[in-house]
C-alpha cells in the first residue's frame, strides 16, 4: 500500500469514527417524542408585533372629571408602530398534570415628530406644530400554574392561572409652542417633559388546550381574561394564543400568533391616567428538554 492510500484510508476510518460519534449524539435528540413528559423545559424565541396604544394623563380627582387630558394615540403622533422583541420562556411539568411557566419579553419603543393637532397632559397644552419626542417602554413578566383536567393522549385541557405583570414607562417631551401652568403667570412658550411609570400586575385566568394530531405534532390555543377595580388600579385585560410545535426527543421547534390588550385606569402616585395598549402578531421559537 503506497503512501496516498494510506493517507485515505486512515482519514476514511477517521471520518467515519466522528461521524459515528456524532449520530450517536444526535439521533436520541431527533427520536420520538413524549409531548407532555415531566421537566424543565426552556424556550427563546422572537416576537414580531403591531402595536395600537392609547394613553391619557390627568391631574386632579379624575373621579370628578377634574383636569382630564388629552386621549393621545402614540402612534398618530410618531411612535412606530411595528416593534420586535427577543422572548425568553420556562417550564417545569411535574406530576404529569401540573406545570409552572415563565415568560419575559419586552418592548422600547420611541420617536419624535412635529404635532399635527393640540395635545394636552396634566395641565399644559402643546400646540400643533410642535416638536416632540415620545417613548413607550413595555416589560412583560408572565407567570402561570395550569393543571390539566382532562389529559387523553390526544387531547389535553387546562386551567391556568397566573399573573401577567406589565411595566410600563411613558416619556414625553415638548418644545415651541407650549402653554400652561408652567411658570406664575400660567403662559409660558418654551419646552415642556414628563416622565410616568406604572407596574400593573394583573391576575388572568384561563383555559389551555392541546391536541396531538401525530405523536411529534402538537397544537395549542388559549385564552385568558380578567377584569380588576382594586384601590387605586381598575381596568381588565386579555391574552390570546395559537401555536403548532414538531417536537424532537430533547428539542421542539415552533411558531404561532398571539394577541394582547390592557385597558387600565391608574390613579396612582407615579400614574393617573388611562392605558389603553394592545398588540398582536406571530412569533418563532425554539425549545428544549432538560
Amino acid at each position: 500500500m503506497n503512501t496516498l492510500t494510506r493517507f485515505f484510508s486512515q482519514n476514511l476510518i477517521l471520518t467515519l469514527r466522528y461521524t459515528l460519534g456524532l449520530a450517536l449524539l444526535v439521533v436520541p435528540l431527533f427520536a420520538s417524542a413524549d409531548l407532555r413528559e415531566d421537566g424543565f423545559y426552556v424556550e427563546l424565541g422572537y416576537f414580531d408585533t403591531r402595536h395600537d396604544s392609547h394613553i391619557r394623563l390627568n391631574v386632579g380627582d379624575v373621579d370628578l372629571g377634574l383636569n382630564l387630558g388629552t386621549d393621545i394615540d402614540l402612534e398618530d403622533i410618531g411612535l412606530k408602530q411595528t416593534s420586535s422583541s427577543g422572548r425568553l420562556g420556562l417550564s417545569w411539568r411535574f406530576k404529569k398534570r401540573h406545570q409552572l411557566t415563565i415568560e419575559h419579553f419586552r418592548f422600547h419603543r420611541g420617536n419624535r415628530a412635529t404635532l399635527e393637532k393640540d395635545i394636552s397632559w396634566e395641565g399644559i397644552t402643546v400646540e400643533a406644530g410642535s416638536f416632540i419626542g415620545v417613548n413607550f417602554d413595555n416589560d412583560i413578566y408572565d407567570i402561570s400554574y395550569a393543571y390539566s383536567f382532562i389529559d387523553t393522549g390526544k387531547h389535553h385541557l387546562a386551567g391556568s392561572i397566573g399573573i401577567y405583570l406589565a411595566r410600563v414607562e411613558l416619556g414625553l417631551e415638548a418644545s415651541v409652542g407650549v402653554t400652561g401652568e408652567i411658570i406664575e403667570d400660567g403662559e409660558y412658550r418654551g419646552s415642556a417633559s414628563t416622565s410616568r411609570k406604572l407596574d400593573a400586575p394583573l391576575p388572568l385566568f384561563g383555559l389551555v388546550y392541546d391536541y396531538s394530531p401525530t405523536p411529534n405534532w402538537m397544537l395549542t390555543a388559549s385564552g385568558q381574561y380578567f377584569g380588576l377595580d382594586i384601590g387605586d388600579l381598575d381596568g381588565g385585560a386579555y391574552n390570546l394564543s395559537v401555536d403548532a410545535r414538531y417536537f424532537f426527543k430533547h428539542i421542539y421547534v415552533g411558531a404561532g400568533y398571539g394577541s394582547f390588550g390592557l385597558d387600565v385606569n391608574a390613579r396612582k402616585q407615579g400614574f393617573k391616567g388611562t392605558i389603553d395598549w394592545s398588540y398582536e402578531g406571530p412569533r418563532f421559537y425554539i425549545g428544549a428538554k432538560f
